[in-house]
């Protein structure tokens, strides 16, 4: 589900008009809880088709994926995941985003797809998964979220989860 936040950041996209579109200061939250704190235009939002794999370590401007371990239902006001903790370390350091595929047009809308590694040494259950777009280190506004059906990922092995938007 699109949250209100993905929702504004796609619509400047689509509407691609820096000088007309774009959004205010302190209205979007990022997922650490802070609001923007500059004006955010095309020319800052258009990184939707660069996709980045260093979900947790980079700083390039780019679509990630961030996986976690709750299940609370998704709502629109969401803008980060329900938990991201497994033993008080952040579950996508452990479970790590290892490669992406550029995202492709489908009849609906746009697919993204992700790989994760278990590169930990015990079994981790993701049951949720969302899509953000990364202007910096610390910037990273949630676009959408969904709670998945329970998927125990063993220590090395890979698993591909896929994010669909539907525009139509």
């Amino acid at each position: 589900m699109f949250t209100k936040v993905g929702s504004k950041i796609f619509n400047v996209e689509l509407l691609a008009n820096a000088s007309k579109y774009y959004i205010e200061t302190n209205t979007l939250k990022a997922i650490n809880g802070s609001l923007n704190s500059a004006v955010l235009n095309y020319n800052t939002l258009k990184y939707l088709d660069t996709i980045q794999t260093d979900n947790t370590s980079g700083s390039g401007q780019g679509v990630i994926a961030l996986v976690g371990v709750g299940d609370t239902p998704v709502t629109a006001e969401d803008y980060c995941l329900d938990e991201m903790t497994v033993g008080g370390v952040d579950v996508n350091t452990i479970v790590q985003c290892t490669s992406a595929r550029f995202p492709v047009t489908t009849a609906r809308g746009i697919s993204y797809l992700y790989q994760f590694t278990n590169t930990g040494s015990s079994a981790v259950t993701i049951k949720e998964i969302c899509i953000c777009l990364r202007l910096s280190q610390v910037e990273k506004y949630m676009l959408a979220r969904k709670v998945i059906p329970p998927r125990t990922i063993q220590p090395n092995e890979n698993v591909t989860f896929d994010f669909d938007i539907n525009w139509f």
